[in-house]
């Protein structure tokens, strides 16, 4: 009998990813913000509140973004070759621009494209601590501009939706094989698309790919090493919309 399959968000489920997403669905990155004042009496001096430290900036080390410098920051994206080669034509407008800028000059933003795009980059994948290269379908980008050297420090697109497939080889049809034989368990296959696929050296040297495959109704995300051609389960389960409200 096959293992009753876990149903995971798929924010929760792509584990790979840095940042928070969920296909369509946005989340804008948190921001660095002073807690609530202290409660003190007349006899001892307020303490003053610090700033909350967020992912890979120190606190010490923030200050207010300038419109001036969010200006900048957008025309920077717009001259990056790198940007450019990685969406041709596709079009995206500005989603989101932290707040706050490190001393060292950087600042967090984020792009969304007008539809799902696939691309190619390598990328940094922070569960395994290394670089990889990564061909997905994506619907927004997390940018990191360096406003002192006037140029993008990181890009790390997000998993998106796509419809169809647009890469393939002998790898990753074997591995669609072991995706449909795996959702075959949980009812009758009727489709499957290659969503991702992530080559990381120390880990995934030959790939590990995600399928959308669609059985009796429901989606799955199936991830499968391209090397072994096993399902990996942690990866692995069925998608459930997030609903809001």
């Amino acid at each position: 009998m096959a293992k009753r399959i876990r149903k995971l968000w798929i924010a929760i489920l792509l584990v790979l990813m840095t940042a928070a997403f969920a296909y369509a669905n946005y989340s804008t990155p948190p921001e660095a913000l002073p807690p609530p004042p202290e409660q003190h009496d007349s006899t001892t001096p307020p303490v003053k509140p610090k700033l909350v430290s967020t992912p890979d900036i120190q606190p010490e080390n923030l200050r207010i973004v300038t419109e001036t410098e969010k200006a900048k920051v957008v025309e920077i994206i717009k001259g990056d070759e790198r940007i450019k080669k990685m969406l041709g034509n596709a079009k995206w407008k500005l989603l989101h621009i932290s707040s706050y800028i490190s001393t060292d000059g950087k600042v967090r933003a984020v792009i969304g494209l007008d539809s799902p795009t696939w691309v190619e980059t390598e990328v940094y994948i922070k569960k395994f601590d290394e670089m990889a290269l990564a061909k997905l379908w994506t619907e927004s980008i997390n940018v990191k501009v360096n406003l002192t050297s006037g140029k993008v420090a990181s890009i790390y697109p997000n998993l998106g939706r796509g419809e169809g497939d647009v890469f393939t080889d002998e790898k990753v049809e074997a591995g669609r094989k072991a995706a449909l034989q795996y959702a075959a368990n949980f009812g009758k296959v009727n489709n499957s698309y290659l969503n991702a696929v992530y080559y990381i050296p120390n880990h995934y040297p030959e790939g590990i790919a995600f399928f959308r495959v669609f059985a009796e109704g429901k989606e799955f995300m199936v991830a499968v090493d391209l090397s072994s051609m096993e399902v990996v389960e942690e990866f692995t389960g069925e998608v459930k919309e997030i609903q809001h409200g």
